[in-house]
Parts: C-alpha cells; sequence; structure tokens
C-alpha cells in the first residue's frame, strides 16, 4: 500500500492547474540529516514563494516549528490520533499570529 506522499514523490508531478502557475513547494521526510531538514525549514520560513512543505506525518511530528505556515492537509492519516494532533500543533507555536485551519481527509474503501 502506497501513502499519498509516497505517490507523489513517485509521481514528478507538478502542483499546478492548467491556468495558474505551478505552486513552489518543498518535502521534508524523515530519512533527511538534520543539515537537510533544517535548509528546508529555513527555506519555508524565509522564502515567500514556497507555498507548500509537504511533510511525512513521522517527520513532522518532531521539532518543528511552522509559525508561518496556517494551513494543515493530512492526507494519510495515521493510526495514532496523537500524532496526527502533535503534528498540527508544529503551527500552534509562540509567534503565529494567523487562524489555523487543518483538515483530515478520510477516503471511503481506502
Amino acid at each position: 500500500m502506497s501513502t499519498y506522499l509516497q505517490i507523489y514523490l513517485h509521481s514528478n508531478a507538478s502542483v499546478s492547474a492548467s491556468h495558474a502557475p505551478p505552486l513552489k513547494c518543498a518535502m521534508l521526510m524523515g530519512n533527511m540529516t538534520i543539515d537537510q531538514r533544517d535548509n528546508i525549514i529555513q527555506r519555508f520560513n524565509t522564502d515567500p514563494d514556497l507555498k507548500v512543505l509537504l511533510i511525512s506525518l513521522k517527520a513532522g511530528g518532531v521539532a518543528l516549528n511552522l509559525t508561518v505556515a496556517s494551513h494543515i492537509h493530512i492526507m494519510d492519516p495515521w493510526w495514532n490520533p496523537a500524532a496526527e494532533m502533535q503534528a498540527i500543533d508544529r503551527t500552534h507555536r509562540f509567534g503565529q499570529h494567523k487562524p489555523i485551519f487543518a483538515t483530515r481527509y478520510i477516503m471511503k474503501g481506502t
């Protein structure tokens, strides 16, 4: 069984619509080195053109401060709801001044 993030990684699909420019995005995965993680987080926090940060749920639940984010989309729900809440809580940090919107997608028959 593949997760949605794995499908995206293997599809090389561009996040775009036919009438809109592609979204600039980055990925944060659990197998990255600390330097790679720090580099991606730094870019996401400082680059206003970087609109999407794809994070695996396990990588997103540990040692992150993502106050620049305001929308969370959980595409691959985890069996432990506490792990999902911990990942969502990465946006609820000191310095966050925007409302946070978290959406969990659940597909029938999956």
